[in-house]
């Protein structure tokens, strides 16, 4: 590993959560280029979280980020569905998202408005699978919505809610 001094910036940001920028910075202070930076700075997070778990940020609940969320969603909620997604960071992860009755830029029916995304830190026991469809049953419930569970193997090119009708349950009222 290189010495403290090129550590000390991206340490901060690794603390944040932010690991976007502390690639970034690494990659600013070492030269190193993108592969090798990210096994660096993936490597350094795994070391500060064995080592010092807490001075990283704790992040609310999903359970709460996405009632919070729910709160800013347009229109009449269609369907809370959970889509997979991934990065170096977390490996898979299942975004909720809530799909309402409204047109918008991604669509000309629905709209789409983020909840919250569940990762492996998020389950204690059990499966990632099994806790992203637990939430999105109370939160359909709370909505009078469908749920569109996370296909199994991950896949973030599967196919979506408002591409199938043969997945909706519901009366559309468009």
């Amino acid at each position: 590993m290189h010495d403290e001094k090129v550590w000390s910036g991206v340490d901060d940001l690794l603390f944040q959560g932010d690991f976007i920028s502390a690639l970034a910075a690494y990659r600013a202070m070492s030269g190193a280029g993108l592969p090798d930076a990210m096994d660096a700075v993936g490597a350094r997070a795994a070391h500060l979280r064995a080592t010092q778990p807490g001075r990283f940020a704790q992040r609310p609940a999903p359970s709460v980020v996405a009632r919070k969320n729910l709160q800013g969603v347009p229109g009449r909620i269609c369907v809370i569905e959970a889509v997979w997604d991934g990065d170096t960071v977390h490996d898979w992860f299942v975004v909720l998202v809530a799909i309402s009755a409204q047109g918008s830029a991604t669509h000309p029916r629905y709209t789409e408005s983020y909840l919250c995304h569940i990762t492996h830190s998020d389950v204690d026991h059990g499966s990632l699978v099994e806790a992203a469809e637990a939430l999105q049953r109370r939160l359909a419930a709370e909505t009078g919505a469908e749920v569109k569970a996370p296909v199994w193997p991950p896949d973030d090119r599967a196919s979506r809610w408002w591409n199938d009708p043969a997945m909706h349950t519901l009366t559309d009222p468009n």
